[in-house]
């Protein structure tokens, strides 16, 4: 068997074959345009969002491709695969290319991963609240951005890139909005001001870093967050600024939260 660096360009909604001798192997994965899922001879997997996952680092988005780590895909020799868009567009997928020899097959390892991986893959999650024209936040009030809730045979585990942004909130600084995360309505966070304000500022949680705001994303790589089955996983947004913050007249707040997630269906 022969192993080769991989970093392919496809298009979305075109079907590709492997070739008889050969498998890939996709660790990363960039692309200009949402994926809705990727298909692997009929196993359905991987959503991407192109926020969360750029073709390259730029200036404009510092992220780069998604890692999928212990949740890569695998296209076996012969089989079929497609990227799945509302949208025309291209995406590159970076990994290996195995070629393989007379009489060998794909190494059992991957053979798991590909069995496993329409129940288990990574996942981004949107988030997104649009207030009522001309509606402001009040110094100190909360607002829910939204909730994941996982069915009796689902899991969510944040572990990864966590970013906010928003409209019409005026210019991001620090100590204007912050998030807190509720599980089953308790908080994980400080319950009072005594000890500074509430939540994390959202200031240090770029969608998406830039060259021009923050350099650096924000990560739930330490400290994971698992959803369990029937469990709540609310998220909110907190003026901690001291004064109301008022969008535009005529306008309305937008607030959202975007973050990937390792999913799997556990029943």
């Amino acid at each position: 068997m022969k192993l080769l660096d991989l970093a392919k360009t496809f298009s979305t909604n075109v079907e590709y074959r492997a070739q008889s001798n050969a498998f890939f192997v996709f660790r990363e994965i960039g692309t200009d345009v949402d994926i809705e899922y990727v298909e692997i001879e009929g196993r359905k997997t991987t959503p991407i969002d192109r926020d969360l996952a750029p073709h390259v680092r730029t200036s404009s988005n510092l992220l780069g491709p998604e890692e999928l780590e212990d949740l890569y895909l695998v296209v076996p020799p012969n089989h079929r695969f497609k990227f799945v868009s509302t949208s025309s567009g291209k995406l590159v997928c970076y990994g290996l290319m195995g070629l393989l020899g007379l009489g060998e097959g794909l190494p059992a390892d991957l053979v798991r991963r590909f069995n496993n991986m329409n129940i288990s893959y990574k996942r981004p999650i949107t988030l997104t609240k649009t207030l009522p024209t001309n509606q402001a936040i009040s110094a100190g009030e909360e607002v829910v951005i939204g909730e994941i809730r996982p069915t009796t045979i689902e899991r969510y585990i944040l572990d990864d890139i966590i970013g906010f942004t928003s409209v019409n909130t005026g210019t991001a600084a620090p100590g204007r909005i912050a998030v807190r995360f509720y599980y089953d309505d308790v908080p994980l966070d400080i319950l009072d001001t005594e000890m500074g304000h509430l939540g994390i500022d959202s200031y240090v949680m770029p969608l998406p870093p830039t060259a021009t705001n923050n350099f650096d994303p924000f990560w739930l790589r330490e400290h994971p967050i698992v959803v369990e089955p029937n469990h709540v996983l609310k998220l909110t947004a907190v003026n901690i600024s001291g004064d109301t913050i008022s969008p535009p007249s005529g306008q309305s707040i937008t607030l959202t939260i975007k973050t990937l997630a390792k999913y799997s269906i556990i029943g």
